[in-house]
């Protein structure tokens, strides 16, 4: 029974473990735009923030983690964004696919990828499309913004 016991406390205490950053945006959902419309979406307003790479990673779970923080400084409820890399290689997709908002009570979004355990990384040279989109489907004028690193983590 003491090896039982032993057993499923080690299994359970491994999961805490694991790296986990908490979610800061979810899928934006707009209904489909139906017709022409008259209403204005604004442009987004991007600051692109702290950018950290990963590292050789002794001692740390999240070591290989990448971090793009993006503030949208204009966000309003119900807007969703489309982040579109236009130019340069996002090999590592660190951008979704999909349309995103940010959670509730945040006008920044966190773009988390696996980016290696190594004191060097690639250079990253993107330059982004990013989009508005309300509620009914309606999208802004693009902004386009580069997001750049050197690929060195110091």
């Amino acid at each position: 029974m003491k090896y039982l016991v032993l057993l499923l406390v080690t299994l359970f205490s491994i999961s805490s473990w694991a790296c986990s950053f908490p979610r800061t945006y979810e899928i934006f959902n707009p209904a489909p735009l139906r017709g022409s419309s008259t209403i204005e979406v604004p442009k987004p307003e991007i600051i692109i923030g702290e950018i950290s790479r990963g590292r050789d990673g002794v001692g740390s779970m999240c070591a290989d983690a990448g971090i793009i923080e993006v503030e949208i400084v204009n966000h309003r409820r119900l807007t969703g964004y489309k982040f579109v890399v236009v130019d340069g290689e996002d090999s590592e997709s660190i951008f979704p696919k999909e349309i995103i908002t940010p959670t509730s009570g945040r006008k920044s979004v966190r773009f988390v990828w696996l980016d290696g355990a190594s004191e060097i990384q690639e250079p990253i040279n993107l330059k982004l499309s990013v989009i508005a989109i309300n509620s009914f489907g309606v999208e802004s004028e693009p902004t386009e913004i580069l997001v750049t690193h050197s690929g060195k983590s110091h």
